[in-house]
């Protein structure tokens, strides 16, 4: 449920999760800084969910048949997470407590749940996610799990050029490239106008 009672702070809230509404929240929640558009998809995949990277001013046509719009850009989003072979899942196992928070004024979306797996093992898991003003070609995000155990704990993450406008695909295949063991890279261009993005991602551990 979204919680409108500290708007006059800056802050829109998501009080518990809720499935059937998450275009509704991704929409409110969504990050920009006039250049970069993000839908706030959580880390994490659903079905239903959509995944939204739009980029002013790089209009493309799918076909003569089609209205030029903007093209959907590939995810950088997605993370996996499994803990102790468990992978991270809201639709599974318990939600103890759930918030997410969105601070208008820094542009910060935190996200805090502490979820019992089915296997009845306690995590808390924290996100936080910003799309930066001063670095219009940034994204960055943070996830930091807690466990009241010892615990084996994976992080999947990537570029997916899979993604789509309602079904229309406005870019070429893209050429993948992987850099000192670290940097992920992917140049797709659009189809009918011809702009190459060029997305890269990196992950670090703290």
């Amino acid at each position: 449920m979204l919680d409108f009672s500290k708007a006059n702070e800056w802050k829109i809230m998501e009080t518990d999760f809720d499935t059937t509404a998450l275009g509704k929240v991704e929409a409110n929640f969504c990050l920009g800084n006039g250049y970069l558009g993000l839908r706030s998809a959580t880390e994490e995949k659903y079905l239903g969910e959509t995944r939204d990277l739009l980029v002013a001013g790089t209009f493309n046509r799918f076909s003569p048949e089609e209205v030029t719009e903007l093209p959907n850009a590939a995810d950088v989003t997605n993370i996996e997470i499994t803990l102790n072979s468990a992978r991270f899942d809201l639709t599974q196992g318990t939600i103890q407590e759930y918030s997410r928070e969105l601070n208008i004024q820094t542009g910060l979306l935190t996200r805090k749940v502490i979820w019992t797996s089915p296997k009845g093992e306690e995590f808390v898991l924290t996100f936080e996610r910003m799309v930066s003003l001063k670095r219009l070609h940034t994204i960055a995000a943070r996830v930091s799990v807690t466990p009241k155990e010892d615990t084996a704990v994976t992080f999947q993450s990537g570029i997916d050029g899979r993604v789509t406008c309602d079904g229309s695909q406005h870019f070429t295949e893209g050429e993948p490239r992987f850099y000192d063991k670290k940097y992920l890279q992917f140049t797709p261009k659009t189809i009918q106008s011809g702009i190459t993005f060029v997305i890269d991602a990196t992950t670090a551990s703290m």
